[in-house]
């Protein structure tokens, strides 16, 4: 799954109409639209000669050193080949370079991106973990199995907690969800006590779902959950995974979908992706802890 920036745009349209008219977007918007260019995927011309890479870059006006960079490939009008990269790449480059920034789509929308806002989305340092933190295949695969979330399935059925995401976040960081894999072939004879390795298997993929233009990510309180919603006579061999938030929220984010649902089809509590930004962005208690690093390592029949 790859990305369209269709998010990006909307919100590089947003500030367009405030700029278009002579007018600084508000600072919310701006900020969202910084959001998701953190999590955004976007384009540079580049050429590779051996190890090295020759890329373009832009002088204004007023002698800034600019990185070019495009929401898609139609937005190029050059010749040289497109390598597509996270954002956090293209700061780096933008810092390694001393550039004064970015400018997003330069023969269209023309969005300038100072380096004060890109140093941020630089990569950074993670603390050490000790290894004896992190949940092995056996303890996830237990977690997997018998974990309930009582209190966020209470929160989810109660009418009265709809769109209270402020209060979804706080119940969030005490849970611990599941994910649904799949893949077209039968892996149950690879498995070990229950447990498939991601990389022996050659991965899987992710369950998503489809409501109209717009996709989510699947996320399930319980294994009855996940059992109650899967067709298993489709032709698609399902497995779960303990979720780790910090991949799998990349992975909604980075590819452009709309938000997820938990417990689809049986509770269907939508969280949009402006709540997830902010999830991804402002709550490391969710998305760090250090018992779910190797959860994506792993998945479990059932």
């Amino acid at each position: 799954m790859s990305s369209s920036n269709k998010h990006l745009k909307t919100k590089i349209s947003e500030i367009r109409n405030f700029t278009n008219a002579h007018n600084n977007p508000p600072k919310d918007l701006y900020h969202s639209f910084l959001l998701e260019l953190k999590v955004s995927k976007l384009y540079l011309p580049a050429e590779f000669e051996g190890e090295e890479v020759n890329f373009d870059h832009l002088e204004s006006d007023d002698g800034m050193q600019l990185l070019p960079l495009y929401t898609s490939p139609e937005e190029y009008r050059g010749e040289k080949d497109l390598k597509n990269y996270g954002f956090p790449f293209f700061a780096e480059i933008i810092a390694d370079c001393d550039f004064d920034g970015c400018v997003i789509n330069p023969d269209t929308e023309e969005i300038f991106v100072e380096r004060s806002f890109t140093d941020v989305f630089r990569v950074k340092a993670k603390p050490a973990v000790d290894d004896d933190e992190i949940y092995d295949a056996f303890e996830l695969k237990e977690i997997a199995h018998t974990v309930k979330n009582e209190a966020l399935v209470s929160f989810i059925r109660n009418d009265s907690n709809f769109n209270r995401f402020d209060d979804l976040i706080r119940v969030l960081s005490g849970s611990v969800l599941l994910n649904v894999v799949s893949s077209h072939t039968d892996l149950s004879n690879l498995a070990n006590d229950g447990i498939l390795s991601t990389l022996e298997v050659g991965g899987f993929n992710l369950s998503v779902k489809s409501e109209g233009m717009n996709k989510y990510g699947l996320l399930f309180t319980d294994l009855g959950a996940i059992r109650d919603t899967c067709d298993r006579d489709a032709g698609i061999h399902y497995y779960c995974q303990v979720t780790s938030f910090d991949k799998i929220l990349g992975f909604i984010l980075t590819n452009d979908l709309d938000g997820l649902i938990i417990n689809p089809g049986i509770d269907d509590y939508h969280v949009p992706r402006n709540v997830l930004l902010d999830i991804y962005e402002n709550h490391p208690e969710i998305m760090e802890n250090p018992k779910y690093l190797s959860a994506t390592f792993y998945a479990f029949t059932f």
